[in-house]
């Protein structure tokens, strides 16, 4: 599974009004939990995660990096979970050569509005650019009424429940 990181995400580090605290935050908590998450119930998978910031800037996103792979230790150690970077260019042939080797799960994640988003880098992709999550599942937008954090929690059960039916 690849999960990528949009530089753009150094927006989401402002907190909003209807939110507890920063969406980065929020973004950081998904990221754990789909892989944690995925980890316990595809245990007899050979899973590997790679979580990729899609840029080679090393000041962009670092402290997000640096705290996933606290939280991750574990994980990276064993090598299930690695993180790093990638340079947008060779993004795509970087997810053909992953795929080539075992069944891969991409998940964009950035702050863009779908509409605005015309890589189509993958099929699921998360966009945090406002309070309430917008997740699109192929060529569908999934649907999320909630508010608050409800619509980050529905988000994220949505986005597994998706990548389980892939594997």
């Amino acid at each position: 599974m690849l999960l990528l990181l949009s530089p753009d995400l150094v927006e989401a580090r402002l907190k909003h009004l209807d939110l507890p605290c920063q969406r980065i935050i929020l973004v950081l908590a998904s990221v754990l939990t789909i892989v944690r998450r995925l980890q316990v119930w595809l245990s007899d998978e050979a899973l590997q995660v790679e979580i990729l910031l899609t840029s080679t800037d090393e000041q962009v996103l670092d402290q997000e990096r640096q705290l996933l792979r606290m939280a991750l230790q574990d994980q990276i150690t064993s090598g299930t979970v690695r993180v790093g970077a990638v340079a947008l260019p060779s993004l795509q042939s970087h997810i053909k050569a992953t795929s080539r080797c075992h069944l891969t799960s991409v998940v964009d994640i950035g702050m863009r509005n779908i509409a605005d988003d015309d890589s189509r880098l993958s099929g699921i992709s998360l966009r945090v650019g406002s309070p309430r999550p917008v997740l699109r599942l192929g060529d569908e937008t999934a649907s999320l009424e909630e508010d608050d954090l409800s619509g980050w929690k529905s988000a994220v059960a949505q986005l597994m429940m998706s990548l389980l039916q892939e594997t």
